[in-house]
């Protein structure tokens, strides 16, 4: 089964180079609406999604920009040098992703674009409570499927983005000890409301080498590991669009986000019995913020009964527990001496 690969999406050839003003561009491929900037310089030209990092947003001339070479963001008025792939503001935070200017521009997309119709296997029936979902807190659910257990972007302890959110559900008590047991981890970004150094801290001195599945993007989702001295020695990095088999009866598969393919994913789960196996009784996933994974911020893990095989999918709302489970602090002038929320505990759902 092959992964997942490139394809160009959209060509200027020599003579539209020449075209090209010095300075900033905006182009537009005229077979799917999808928009790109193009800065044209003295002996270089660079180009890129009109696509902010923050939220997804689109890119505009910015008013304030005396030298040609910055774009403001519609949503949430951040700034990029498009001379230097830098965003200007806020600083020091992100580069952009460049595509490919020899002759062409390219951006990863997910071609073929249904790889979970790969490798079928026969529907079997299932019985009730063979596939338990438990919600954790926030993004962080945990999957049983048969003997097995999968849990799911662990922010579990502290603040994320920089004390700017804090947990508003209280995780249970036994929650690290879940994490610690489970049979493998899956993340599905950086960001650190669903990447959680100070989770994966106190992870490691428990199991460093914890199964840990992250999808092949771009911008790496362990980018900052060795810097936190965070000891995890069993992180897998895995192509999008290939099964992955745990046992075999379950496996899953990571897929690119669509809106945010360089740095966010998703995850499908699927669970295959044999017509012999009884039927599992023991009690147990991916819910966020951001824009993936697991489609980020506001996501919650989907399981869906398909002719008896069960799949569980990251991004997709659906199941009855809050979207909103982390609540930015930014217009509190106290933030950091705000009182805990109110202690909400998470709850199994069954199917």
């Amino acid at each position: 089964m092959s992964s997942v690969v490139s394809k160009t999406v959209l060509r200027l050839e020599a003579e539209d180079i020449r075209a090209l003003k010095d300075g900033i561009n905006f182009k537009k491929n005229q077979e799917d609406g999808k928009c790109y900037i193009i800065y044209k310089g003295k002996d270089k030209i660079r180009a890129c999604v009109n696509q902010c990092k923050h939220q997804g947003g689109l890119f505009i001339k910015d008013i304030e920009d005396m030298d040609g070479r910055t774009v403001r963001c519609t949503k949430h008025y951040w700034k990029l040098n498009v001379a230097t792939m830098e965003y200007v503001n806020p600083p020091d935070s992100f580069m952009q992703d460049e595509l490919d200017t020899d002759g062409s521009l390219e951006l990863v997309e997910l071609n073929p674009p249904d790889p979970w119709t790969a490798e079928p296997r026969e529907a079997q029936e299932l019985h009730a409570g063979e596939i338990m979902l438990t919600y954790i807190t926030h993004a962080c659910m945990e999957l049983k499927g048969g003997n097995k257990r999968m849990m799911f972007d662990p922010w579990l302890i502290g603040p994320a983005f920089a004390r700017g959110w804090w947990l508003l559900h209280e995780p249970p008590s036994d929650a690290m000890d879940r994490l610690s047991q489970a049979d493998l981890i899956y993340i599905s970004h950086m960001h650190s409301d669903h990447l959680s150094y100070p989770t994966l801290q106190r992870l490691s001195k428990q199991r460093p080498d914890i199964p840990i599945y992250v999808g092949d993007t771009s911008r790496p989702v362990f980018w900052y590991l060795e810097k936190s001295r965070v000891n995890l020695t069993n992180i897998n990095v895995v192509p999008f669009g290939v099964w992955q088999n745990v046992n075999e009866h379950l496996r899953f598969m990571i897929l690119m986000d669509g809106v945010h393919p360089e740095m966010d994913t998703c995850l499908i789960q699927n669970t295959h019995k044999t017509k012999n196996r009884g039927r599992s009784g023991s009690p147990g996933c991916h819910g966020g913020t951001g824009s993936s994974g697991a489609m980020a911020d506001q996501t919650v893990q989907e399981a869906t009964a398909e002719q008896g095989t069960q799949k569980a999918m990251a991004g997709q709302p659906s199941l009855p527990w809050p979207r909103h489970s982390a609540r930015p602090l930014r217009t509190d002038p106290y933030p950091y001496h705000t009182p805990p929320p109110k202690k909400i505990l998470g709850g199994e759902y069954h199917l």
